[in-house]
């Protein structure tokens, strides 16, 4: 069995010495294995592969300042990339006596604790029950040095559903660490910097310092972040000024706060804090042999708050009457002083409204304003800020003095809007039933005008369907969008009316009602639901966390929960929100968005639908799926063409797995087996999109056409005329929602039977030639319509004429 413990053993019995163990003070004579997980950089999780690596280095140091006897890595860069079983390969082959896989952990952003693997056997046995010890110790020490919220030790059995490929071949105890969470943006800012990242490799050192019984160090660790007690984010640039040693440590550029004095001798120690523009702070603590203290610092920012922009903004012509006027400042306000700062010629009666945060004044006139007017607003003085300090309006660092800013109203316009577009378009026929209603107009629209009473939708019997309307402006166009609440019956008749309610900024109103109607086909789709957000974005990763993920400006390109914007069509209660930001400069653009966790498996019968709701910023979207399940890999990746996000509002985009075409990527364009979602994909369009905005994803799902049991529409223009000894019948296609495919031709001799069939044809017409002279039969035709499913409609018209002798037949 393998030593736990480095022990001197003297033995004497029957003329040998015996003694009892004594443990040593350092890991002389021990062997450690460290492995930096990941690799292969800049293609696998870059960020995790660089700081995994040195934290290792870090660890070697601290090892073989004990006097380990060997420390070796897996790896030593980040373009390297060993498999798990080359990993184990060279613990084991070396003969090592510990294996610790150093890794961080991801998950969509929203937490940040310390988890510890080890190897667990079905049943809940460990195979290393040292390793349970180990990962204890581990879990704990990193917990006090990181901050996290807490930690966890697992079995990995138990934990992932399976054994960890990295553990599951050692010969020697060992765990893998995930220190803390690199998507959640606080942490992944500390583990920017490299004494923090020193600071985690102590921990782990300690850990082996205490398992193996050496001495504990006799230095502590004192570390803490200083913010803004205003915003609560972490302040560059600030210098800590570490007394009595005189130590100087000033906090970085990645917005971490984050400061550290390490290897400082047990005593009471005294902390001053400094930064331009913020009230200076002193502190003291004691810091204590082998720990980790932490002392955090909130500072008041002394900058006098500033007006940073309005709406309008000053000089602005043209702002229609019944817009509010919005005014934002550098920091929150006192609401009370700050309204009653307020001012505005020709005077108006208003509410105020606040922003969550203060920081946002919007006046709401009590009526409009007058046109063609010069109005001047002003925020006096006496406004204050929450910490007392006066407004600095003219924005040279002093305070106590007004902002103005003046704008003229828009000239009376007597042009009334006019509608240009509609979405589906009048006597539209085979509409599908989640169809989002779209009212394009040639002008910007009052959005209090655009509301249910102003756009009505109502079935064929005139009753209305429940429904909600939002409005959106796009490229001086104003859009009126219909969400139908659950979805629209099949084989209906709709009509949609936008009333004379309906104005322009001008206050013009429509001049007339508009009204259109369209059909929907004849059956629904089956819905099976993939994700509807409700439970939030995990286990979405962040938009990082994919080593696909390129031309992102990092810290401003993220997933999250969004619990205001969401789709109105199936009521949910929470949506994805995608922001990004491009980085232009980059040489190419990627964002996959990926889902980990997708049970459902799918083929080509199915369409992978997801609303979405736009920005109207030009850039592109489209679906990853893997096929070929159960294998995942790289090569089974395929995904749909590019649709290009050019409107605003929520809209249902689609994949139809069977008959749309597949987009190119790094699989082989075919879409084969069984398959899963793998992610949502967004690109950057460098030539026509913005870098900077923000999709709303809700109710992923596939969908399943439902059975076709609706038959085509009768015919009831059956025509018929005999040239020579022909009959030649016409008729008018019908209706069918799914389209007719063919006709059948029945003939009979008693206008109440329904006759033999006499052919089959794909045309609107048919001849029956050989006319015979009989004088005594009469035969008498009607036509039947099919539709792909094989549902036939009713007989036509039937039509008559004289002898025929033909005999019958398909």
């Amino acid at each position: 069995m393998i030593p736990l413990k480095h022990m001197i053993v003297v033995m004497a019995l029957c003329g040998f010495i015996l003694a009892s163990p004594v443990w040593s003070a350092d890991l002389s004579g021990l062997k450690f294995c460290l492995d930096p997980g990941h690799g292969n950089y800049p293609y696998e999780k870059p960020f995790e592969c660089v700081i995994n690596l040195q934290v290792a280095f870090f660890l070697k140091d601290y090892l073989e300042s004990a006097n380990a006897d060997t420390v070796i890595l897996t790896r030593y860069n980040n373009i390297d990339n060993p498999t798990l079983s080359e990993r184990e390969q060279i613990a084991n082959s070396n003969n090592v006596d510990w294996f610790n896989s150093i890794h961080h952990n991801a998950f969509q952003g929203v937490t940040n604790y310390t988890l510890v693997l080890y190897e667990e056997l079905p049943g809940g046995t460990p195979e290393w029950p040292e390793a349970v010890t180990m990962s204890n110790i581990m879990a704990d020490d990193l917990w006090h040095a990181m901050r996290t919220t807490h930690y966890r030790v697992e079995g990995d059995l138990s934990f992932l559903g399976f054994n960890l490929g990295v553990l599951n071949d050692l010969i020697m105890p060992g765990e893998l660490t995930e220190a803390s969470f690199f998507d959640f943006i606080p942490e992944k800012n500390r583990l920017r910097n490299d004494e923090y990242l020193k600071m985690e490799a102590r921990a782990l050192f300690t850990s082996f310092l205490d398992y193996f019984d050496a001495d504990p160090l006799t230095t502590g660790n004192l570390s803490g972040i200083v913010s803004d007690d205003e915003t609560g984010e972490p302040i560059n640039g600030v210098t800590c000024t570490l007394w009595p040693d005189s130590l100087i440590y000033v906090t970085d550029d990645s917005a971490n706060g984050l400061y550290i004095f390490d290897d400082l001798t047990p005593d009471i120690y005294t902390i001053t804090v400094e930064k331009a523009n913020y009230s200076a702070d002193t502190n003291s603590v004691m810091v204590s042999a082998n720990s980790f203290q932490r002392l955090d610092f909130q500072l008041i920012n002394q900058t006098p708050p500033t007006v940073v922009a309005t709406m309008p903004d000053s000089g602005d012509t043209g702002i229609f009457v019944y817009e509010d006027i919005v005014v934002g400042f550098s920091r929150r306000m006192n609401q009370s002083s700050t309204e009653n700062a307020f001012s505005i010629l020709p005077a108006t009666t208003g509410v105020f409204r606040w922003d969550p945060h203060g920081q946002q004044m919007t006046f709401d006139p009590d009526s409009y304003m007058q046109h063609s007017t010069v109005y001047q607003v002003t925020i006096g003085a006496t406004a204050t800020d929450t910490y007392g300090h006066p407004l600095d309006g003219d924005g040279n660092g002093v305070g106590g003095d007004a902002y103005t800013f003046d704008f003229k109203t828009s000239r009376s316009d007597t042009v009334p809007p006019q509608v240009v577009s509609t979405e589906p378009v009048a006597y539209e026929e085979s509409v599908e039933t989640d169809v989002i209603v779209v009212v394009e107009f040639d002008e910007f629209l009052n959005p209090g005008t655009v509301n249910t009473s102003n756009i009505t939708l109502r079935k064929s019997d005139m009753t209305s369907v429940s429904r909600t309307v939002e409005y959106v402006e796009l490229d001086n166009h104003g859009f009126a969008l219909i969400y139908v609440t659950g979805y629209l019956d099949p084989s209906e008749t709709y009509t949609a009316t936008v009333t004379t309610g309906i104005q322009d900024p001008f206050l013009n109103n429509l001049e007339s009602d508009y009204q259109w109607s369209f059909s929907t086909r004849d059956r629904a789709y089956s819905l099976t639901i993939i994700d509807n957000f409700d439970d939030g974005v995990p286990p979405w990763w962040d938009p990082e966390g994919s080593g696909s993920t390129t031309g992102t400006v990092p810290e401003s390109t993220s997933f999250s929960t969004e619990l205001s914007v969401t789709n109105p069509v199936t009521g949910s209660a929470a949506s994805g929100e995608l922001d990004y930001l491009w980085n232009t400069g980059a040489g190419s653009w990627l964002i996959r968005e990926y889902f980990p966790s997708d049970p459902l498996h799918f083929d080509t019968s199915y369409t992978l639908e997801v609303y979405l709701y736009g920005d109207g910023l030009g850039n592109k979207f489209r679906f990853c799926v893997d096929d070929n399940l159960p294998a995942t890999g790289a090569s089974y990746h395929e995904v749909s063409q590019w649709l290009t996000v050019d409107w605003k509002g929520w809209r249902l985009v689609k994949w139809d797995l069977g008959s749309d075409p597949v987009g190119s990527w790094i699989g082989n364009g075919i879409l084969e087996g069984e398959m899963r979602v793998d992610s949502f994909q967004m690109t950057y369009n460098s030539t026509e999109g913005n870098p900077n905005g923000t999709y709303y994803l809700d109710d992923l799902r596939v969908a399943q056409l439902g059975a076709d049991l609706s038959p085509p529409e009768a015919i009831d223009d059956l025509a018929s005329y005999k040239s020579g000894d022909d009959l030649y019948l016409s008729w008018s296609q019908p209706y069918d929602g799914e389209g007719v495919l063919r006709y059948v031709v029945y003939r009979s001799t008693d206008p109440g039977s329904p006759g033999d069939s006499l052919a089959g044809t794909v045309n609107t017409d048919y001849t029956d030639v050989g006319l015979v002279g009989d004088a005594v039969t009469n035969y008498f035709y009607t036509v039947k319509s099919a539709d792909g499913a094989e549902n036939k409609s009713e007989p036509s018209n039937g039509v008559g004429e004289m002898d025929k002798s033909l005999s019958n037949g398909e």
